[in-house]
């Protein structure tokens, strides 16, 4: 497959060395191989400057994305469970049991993924892991309240724009806007026991392909929008965590959406089952997580640090997903809106 890339911009390209790195330095056999990649030289002020063009990866035969799969399978579950009017096929005595064994192995292949960029840099000195230290939490923290207040604004100007439920969790986002702040603060422990290292950048659903009942890996660019500065930075592996478990919440919204068009008197029903089976996944697929990263220096010594980490990185994911919502899909803003306040709730 021939991808190629419409912005330039000079530099090492993230897709392009992390693809190289992850499978001819690390071994990690979950990811199309890179087989040859297209760049040009551009004179600038500081002389010559290469940019990438473009990449060409190994064509892996494939039965779709994990959005889809996983939108394809919930949709067949929730309307089954309508029909059976029971939590799911009649017919299974666990109509859980396929899709929670793929959303323990994708658990086991993305812990897989960033153990291979933690442990195999050698003397690598972009891919070499470092010790996460007070300023990077702080830079962190930073980030996010910048952000939050960004997303905190745009809600206020778009507020009354809004449907009127999704108006209701605005106002109530915005009349809790001291206990975020806060939460911001508290949930990132002061100091952590980890390293930071690189990472996939923009970790969904989207972003792996079902091969066999397995998964590949694919598209290690990172946010597109951000410049290949930022995308090249080393971070918490937990960033890529938080990603994935947001993409559930998204998919679990969207099954529950396109039924609720010919079926709108079921959609508290289906929500609730939906809802159930979405936190099924997400504990088998953190729980996979957890146990094959065990003894790797990027996951954090203590239990309750990584809980508090990926509940930081959960918000910083729904607080991003709040001012892209706003400005690209304003029907879609209560899903992080939800996201958010559930944070809230839980710590």
């Amino acid at each position: 497959m021939l991808k190629l890339y419409r912005r330039l911009q000079s530099g090492p390209h993230p897709e392009i060395e992390m693809s190289q790195f992850l499978v001819e330095t690390a071994g990690f056999a979950n990811t199309p191989p890179p087989l040859a990649t297209l760049s040009i030289a551009i004179n600038g002020e500081s002389g010559s400057e290469e940019h990438a063009l473009g990449v060409l990866f190994g064509f892996v035969r494939n039965q779709g994305d994990g959005w889809t799969q996983a939108l394809n399978y919930l949709t067949r579950y929730l309307d089954d469970a309508l029909i059976s009017g029971g939590d799911g096929p009649s017919a299974l005595a666990d109509p859980d049991v396929f899709f929670l064994m793929l959303a323990r192995q994708l658990g086991i292949r993305t812990a897989e993924m960033h153990r291979a960029l933690a442990e195999h840099a050698g003397d690598h000195p972009d891919f070499i892991p470092e010790p996460l230290s007070p300023e990077d939490i702080g830079e962190w923290r930073d980030d996010l309240a910048g952000a939050t207040a960004h997303m905190l604004s745009g809600l206020e100007r778009e507020r009354k724009s809004l449907p009127s439920p999704t108006r209701e969790l605005a106002g109530r986002i915005l009349a809790l806007r001291h206990e975020l702040f806060e939460r911001i603060l508290r949930l990132m422990p002061d100091a952590v026991e980890a390293q930071k290292t690189r990472y996939h950048g923009d970790f969904h659903l989207g972003q792996v392909i079902v091969v066999q009942n397995d998964f590949f890996i694919i598209d290690f660019e990172g946010e597109p929008a951000r410049p290949l500065a930022l995308r090249r930075r080393k971070s918490s592996p937990l960033r890529d965590v938080a990603g994935m478990i947001r993409s559930f919440d998204y998919a679990t919204v969207a099954a529950v959406r396109h039924l609720a068009e010919a079926r709108p008197a079921a959609e508290p029903r289906m929500t609730q089952l939906a809802e159930a089976w979405r936190q099924r996944a997400v504990d088998g697929f953190r729980a996979a997580y957890r146990k094959t990263m065990r003894g790797c220096k990027a996951y954090p010594t203590s239990k309750k640090q990584a809980r508090e980490m990926t509940a930081f990185f959960i918000l910083e994911k729904a607080v991003y997903e709040v001012s892209y919502e706003l400005a690209n899909r304003p029907a879609w803003v209560d899903i992080p809106l939800k996201g958010i306040l559930g944070i809230l709730a839980r710590t």
